[in-house]
């Protein structure tokens, strides 16, 4: 049904590594495959919960995907989706 991809242009990503060459890297290759101005980067610990949820606006629904997070960084992922959702 074609009805159900006009839906997908409201998609953002915002893609955040504590290594800024990854995240320049990832900027550079999300043009050849997302529409204009879908993908933002930010530079950051996922440990800096208000930091990145202060990035993120606050109409949107966020979905947390955890790439190579091992330990403590998935546990911090799983907080930080917890703590952008307003989670009871």
């Amino acid at each position: 049904n074609n009805n159900n991809n006009s839906n997908n242009n409201n998609i953002n990503v915002l893609a955040v590594d504590v290594n800024n060459k990854a995240l320049e890297r990832l900027s550079e290759r999300a043009t050849r495959i997302l529409p204009p101005n879908t993908l933002e980067t930010c530079c950051a610990d996922l440990a800096n919960y208000d930091y990145i949820k202060s990035q993120i606006p606050s109409n949107h629904t966020v979905i947390v995907v955890s790439l190579h997070a091992c330990g403590a960084a998935s546990d911090m992922a799983m907080n930080l989706a917890f703590n952008c959702n307003n989670a009871p």
